[in-house]
Parts: structure tokens; sequence; C-alpha cells
């Protein structure tokens, strides 16, 4: 067995050092400038390819420069209504900034001491706290991690509190990070012809490693075969939390065909958990069909119209049907959703192997 410590990181990155990849570094460098700038920031990306671990670093880097509300609403995917008693600050350095700079700001009700709140109570102090960061903190930032997620929100409209912070408050930016980038920018803008941000926010786009990169991250810490490491970029799709997970094991000992393989069967039943989350909120068996004609077809995709076969005989073999509009929506939220992708030359296909395997697998 490896001795010393695992440069492996399974946990959300907190410092520079532990970043790899300069796309990511690149990524990095223009988030903290623009938080410090006060812009509007989109982060985007795949799942499980570092969102939250820029963010971290970012605020980690600036916390005696940044007064910051950090939300992370990834508990609440999958769930088909939030009242706002449930949205609950996961982080902030406001405390620490209040008694440096001599002010007083309440914290009970979106740090979740109260058990029961109003819409009016949760709106009130979020507004005073906002006007508290403009002026008496240089910087100031509030971050929803999966915004999208805000789509379901009831009985608050968030959509007004970004515009007002856009448009009042130049000192604080305001970031929102999706791995469903169609389905957030529906609902920060469900009138616009084609989904896209760059009208309000600066888009900042996280994308998985290339297969050189995944070596190059490997061989850092271990010793690995060619063939080895063909077989981790090809079987993970170069997504750094997975291939930081199989690095983790292969530093513990284990041999590679080991540590692969607990790793795929992890990546799978993350992705089962994740579509099943999904399906619970659209609830519509069109999608699962549509997703499992896609896991059993051929690698490369289907065009549209041999997609909407191959669903339509999937619905077929479950004795059930469905409506080409139905399709079309279903089609539309599931590339939304980051579930599946677009070729240039015109088909459709699910980017990653491990979600293949997953929805082979699931079982409504």
């Amino acid at each position: 067995m490896v001795r010393g410590r695992n440069p492996f990181k399974l946990r959300t990155l907190s410092r520079r050092t532990e970043l790899f990849g300069e796309s990511h570094k690149k990524a990095l460098e223009e988030l903290e400038s623009l938080i410090l700038e006060g812009e509007p920031i989109v982060l985007l990306g795949p799942r499980r390819v570092g969102k939250t671990s820029l963010l971290n670093i970012a605020l980690n880097e600036n916390k005696n420069k940044i007064c910051y509300l950090y939300y992370d609403l990834s508990p609440f995917m999958g769930q088909r209504a939030i009242n706002v008693s449930q949205l609950v600050v996961t982080k902030s350095n406001l405390l620490a900034f209040s008694e440096k700079a001599g002010f007083r700001i309440n914290l009970k009700i979106i740090e979740g001491w109260r058990e029961r709140v109003t819409t009016s109570e949760y709106s009130r102090e979020l507004l005073n706290l906002l006007r508290e960061l403009h002026g008496r903190c240089d910087h100031g930032a509030i971050i929803f991690d999966e915004a999208q997620t805000l789509a379901f929100l009831r009985g608050l409209d968030f959509r007004g509190v970004f515009q007002l912070i856009m448009n009042s408050y130049d000192n604080i930016s305001l970031v929102l990070t999706g791995s469903m980038p169609g389905i957030l920018s529906n609902y920060l803008n469900p009138e616009a012809e084609e989904a896209g941000f760059s009208r309000f926010f600066n888009e900042i786009s996280i994308s998985r490693w290339d297969s050189k990169t995944t070596e190059e991250y490997l061989r850092k810490h271990i010793d690995i075969e060619e063939g080895e490491v063909r077989e981790v970029s090809l079987s993970l799709s170069n997504v750094p939390g997975f291939v930081a997970m199989y690095g983790h094991l292969r530093w513990r000992g284990l041999s590679h065909s080991e540590a692969l393989s607990r790793v795929y069967e992890k990546a799978v039943s993350l992705w089962k958990s994740d579509v099943r989350k999904f399906l619970t909120v659209y609830s519509s068996h069109t999608y699962y069909y549509l997703l499992l004609a896609l896991a059993v077809g051929s690698p490369i995709g289907l065009r549209y119209s041999e997609l909407m076969e191959s669903t339509f005989e999937v619905a077929q073999k479950m004795g059930s049907s469905f409506s080409e509009s139905s399709f079309k929506r279903a089609l539309r939220r599931l590339k939304d959703a980051g579930f599946i992708e677009e070729t240039e030359t015109g088909r459709y296909l699910i980017p990653e192997p491990p979600l293949r395997e997953a929805l082979r697998r699931l079982r409504l």
C-alpha cells in the first residue's frame, strides 16, 4: 500500500493548490474577478465536474474581502415544492464581518433558527440584509448552488430579488450555479425564444476533463499504464469527481480493475439517484421511455425519427403510448437537464457510460 496522505481529494476542494486542469484554473480566476467586480454570474457544467469546488476556493481565498451568503440547494433536487422555511443559508461569514465593521444583522430566519417562517418575514430579513451588505461591505456575494431548484420554491419568486440586486446593489455579486443549464435558463427568462444567459449574466462554463488532463492528473501521484488510463478515461468520461475517486482507491493500494469497478458502480448508483429525482418532478413516463430507448440504442446516438420510433417501441413493450407533443417536451427537458446531448450531426445520445448503465438498470 502507498504510504502518506492521500492526494486525491473526495471532498469539495478549498485550496487553489488542490485544483487541477488549466481550464478549471482559468475559470477560478474569472470567477474571483467577476465576484469582486460585483457582476452577476452563472457557473454552468455537468454534475461532478467541480463547480462547487471553484466556489468554495474563491470564497475561502477572499473571506476577508467578500461578505457572502451561500445557499446549497442540491438537497432539494427532486422535490416538487420547496417552502421558504427550508431555504436556509448553508454558510456565511457575515457575523465575523459585522463584528469588524460594527453593524448589526439579523440572521435568525435565513439561518434556520426559527421553525415557522412566513414569506413576508423571510423577504423582509433578506432585503434588510442586502441593504446592509450594500452599505457596509466593499464586496458582497449571494450564491445559489444548483439554482434551478428555485423554480419549485413556493410563495417567493427570487427573480424579483435577483433583479433588485442587479439594478440597485452594484457591489453585490449574484452567483448562480446549475448542472441543468436549460432548466435554469427557462426559470430565469421563461419568455426567451432560445435558452441563454448572455443578456443578464456573465457565463462561466466548466466541462469534463479531456483524456490528456485525466492522464496528467493520475500520473502526478500514481504509477499507471497507458491502457489503464484509456480505460479510466472511457469508462468514467473524464469526470473529475469520478477520476479523483479512482485515484483515491489506487493510492490506497487497490488494483486498476478493482478501483475502476468500484468507481463505475458508484457512478451508476449516483446517476440512478439523479434520474429518479428528476423523474419524481417530471412524472410523465415518456421521459423514462425516451431515456431507456437511448440507453439500449447505439452508443453513437439516434436521429430524431429513430429516437421517436425506438421510444414508441419501448412504450409499446410496457403497454403504454404517448403523443408526439409529449415526446418533444420530454426531449427538450432532458436536454435542458443534461441527461441527453445533441451532436453537431443531429444525433441524440447519453454522454456518460455510467448514466447509460444506470438507465438500463433503472426500474420505475
